[in-house]
């Protein structure tokens, strides 16, 4: 069997003369001993597509579907969790439209502040647009526009 060996500095030095970037912004020292800084510096698409693929065709038919899998599902989760905060025994008449809406704008309002909301904060987030849906009058003709 033929043994291979990757060399990340000699890798990140090659990708780097493809894409036409320099080398400036890499601390070489970290290189060799940080895989996650290494990582973060290397970019996996390119390589397979122009290294990879020609090296190891074989194993380069599955690399896409395994590339795109996402690392961890938490944000799924915390969408999840925004579904329920609004699904309550009052609320069960919502149109679904309207549902939709109010989540992704309690998930995009999370996801702007750049932190994870606590479980309470959640809360407070979703009965915050809750009571703006619930304020607002042209929301509902908006939303009519949109269905047209």
């Amino acid at each position: 069997m033929n043994q291979q060996n990757f060399d990340i500095e000699k890798e990140l030095k090659n990708q780097r003369d493809r894409k036409g970037t320099g080398c400036d912004d890499i601390d070489w020292e970290l290189v060799q001993v940080d895989t996650l800084y290494a990582s973060s510096k290397f970019d996996l698409c390119e390589w397979w597509l122009n290294v990879g693929q020609e090296k190891h065709s074989l194993v380069f038919l599955v690399v896409p579907s395994i590339v795109s899998l996402p690392a961890a599902n938490a944000f799924q989760e915390r969408v999840f969790s925004a579904c329920t905060h609004f699904d309550d025994p009052l609320r069960q008449r919502l149109k679904e439209a309207r549902f939709e809406m109010a989540v992704l704008l309690s998930i995009n309002q999370s996801l702007l502040s750049d932190t994870v909301p606590t479980e309470d904060e959640a809360k407070k987030i979703v009965e915050d647009i809750v009571a703006k849906f619930d304020a607002d009058s042209e929301l509902e003709e908006c939303l009519d526009l949109f269905r047209e």
